[in-house]
């Protein structure tokens, strides 16, 4: 049934436009605020005593459910390439489709699907180190999508076009959220042996929620297909939670969308670093470092949402038509409760407020000074799962050569998404410009295209020098880099 989940389809649509990791721009010891995303105990032996983030933004989406055969981003941009459909499928197929966006990547060996995106917006944002302590602040607004253990037997083109009757959808959660945030950033030595400093530190984040949607399926259930329908068994049981300043205006035929508040949210990052004090032949690096931190330990506490609980006591029939007009999540609520529950289309609304978990992780990484400009580290994050409705972040683990001086910096990572799908990324930084993608070979290589990336933006850093005379309080000159 082409609208029969609609959800799903709202949420990629949206998660295809934002974004992975970004994880060229964060390790190097010019890093800055963004090295704030690995660890907040980072900054206490960087190089720079002040570091400000004029501007930034970057968006990723990754996939192992659909890609484009043979085509990189470029080719895509021209209309070049064509969405591969389910190879199993598509020798049944009585028809064409005329939107290829509904084309599934379809492999038995893989047992479940999932989708991920990460995108930010970084406003002016800086740290300050004093004395051994690192003081920031991170202005941004931010899109975190996900979807995973969806069912391989899901797909418009498998149920449009297979001659098979009945499809299972296996217990899944989607989530989609869109939020500001402001977090403030302290970190600090708290031991040092001459060569090696230990140090500490915390990022406290209050969260704006604007707009979210969180899908989580209870059980496994199949559904099976009529005529320009499906029916779906008694049984199901489906929690489904959504909030957004976003509806359509029938009367008037057009969409309205008003960016405000739903509720609040608090997240924590905690983390501590090792550092080799020796430094380095430019006389600012340190020779290795360590760090270990837990990030995203929150929740958003919605007020002004909906709550919806699908538990179908009867078989219920959906057919295409009954769908045809709905343009926003609010439409679509109504009419599949209307259907679902006798025509009492509050049956299912229990509530406006809920909460939902941040995708909570911990990250580890290890840097080293090879010789003189040539650095290579290792960076890891393993999601921690949540069972309960929330976000949740992908396993990744990268292996990162980069050449770094102070108005330079090159950096090859190659990472391991979700511990099974290699990528090769590229990061430059000259001045205060600097600019990169952690699936490069997206934008160059001809493959199956499963995701993209890209990141960007503008930032200045440099030191502060105390100078002091007998006869005049002391005075501060900065020392910012040569571009």
């Amino acid at each position: 049934m082409k609208h029969f989940c609609l959800l799903t389809w709202i949420f990629l649509l949206n998660a295809t436009v934002y974004a992975q990791d970004f994880i060229g721009m964060q390790l190097g010891n010019y890093a800055g605020v963004f090295g704030l995303n690995i660890n907040p105990a980072v900054n206490v032996n960087g190089p720079n005593q002040f570091d400000v983030n004029f501007f930034a933004l970057g968006f990723s989406y990754e996939s192992n459910y659909i890609y484009l055969e043979k085509s990189n981003i470029f080719l895509a941009g021209l209309k070049a390439a064509k969405l591969r459909p389910n190879p199993n499928i598509q020798k049944k197929a009585k028809r064409n489709i005329s939107n290829p966006l509904y084309y599934n990547f379809f492999d038995r060996r893989n047992t479940t699907y999932q989708f991920y995106g990460n995108g930010f917006l970084n406003l002016p944002s800086g740290y300050v180190n004093i004395r051994n302590h690192s003081l920031g602040i991170t202005i941004r607004d931010r899109f975190l999508g996900y979807a995973n253990r969806i069912s391989p037997d899901y797909g418009y083109y498998y149920y449009q076009d297979s001659a098979t009757t009945e499809m299972w959808l296996d217990p899944m959660k989607l989530g989609l959220l869109h939020y500001g945030e402001i977090a403030f950033n302290y970190a600090t030595g708290i031991s040092t042996s001459g060569e090696v400093d230990v140090n500490i530190g915390a990022t406290v984040k209050y969260i704006i929620p604007w707009d979210g949607i969180f899908l989580r399926n209870n059980v496994t259930k199949e559904s099976i297909k009529i005529d320009n329908g499906v029916k779906i068994p008694e049984g199901a049981d489906v929690d489904f939670d959504w909030f957004s300043g976003y509806k359509y205006d029938y009367d008037n035929d057009r969409a309205i969308y008003n960016l405000r508040k739903a509720g609040n949210g608090l997240a924590l990052d905690f983390g501590f670093t090792i550092v080799n004090a020796m430094v380095g032949d430019d006389g600012n690096a340190s020779k290795w470092k360590v760090g270990v931190a837990i990030s995203d330990v929150g929740k958003i506490f919605i007020k002004k949402g909906e709550v919806n609980r699908f538990q179908t006591i009867d078989t219920v029939v959906y057919r295409d038509e009954y769908f045809s007009e709905v343009k926003d999540l609010k439409r679509f609520r109504e009419i599949a409760n209307a259907y679902a529950f006798t025509n009492d289309s509050t049956n299912s609304v229990v509530g406006s407020s809920f909460s939902a978990w941040m995708p909570a992780s911990v990250t580890a990484f290890a840097d080293f000074n090879v010789a003189n400009d040539w650095y290579l580290s290792v960076h890891s994050i393993l999601r921690l799962p949540m069972k309960a409705i929330g976000l949740e972040k992908s396993n990744t683990i990268a292996l990162t050569a980069r050449i770094e001086r102070p108005t330079f910096e090159l950096a090859i990572p190659v990472i391991l998404h979700d511990f099974k799908y290699p990528r090769v990324g590229l990061f430059f930084r000259k001045g205060i410009f600097f600019i990169g993608s952690d699936n490069m070979t997206a934008w160059l290589v001809p493959q199956k295209l499963k995701g993209i990336e890209l990141y960007t933006g503008l930032r200045w850093s440099g030191n502060i020098s105390y100078r002091t005379k007998r006869k005049n309080p002391k005075r501060i000159t900065l020392k910012c880099p040569v571009w």
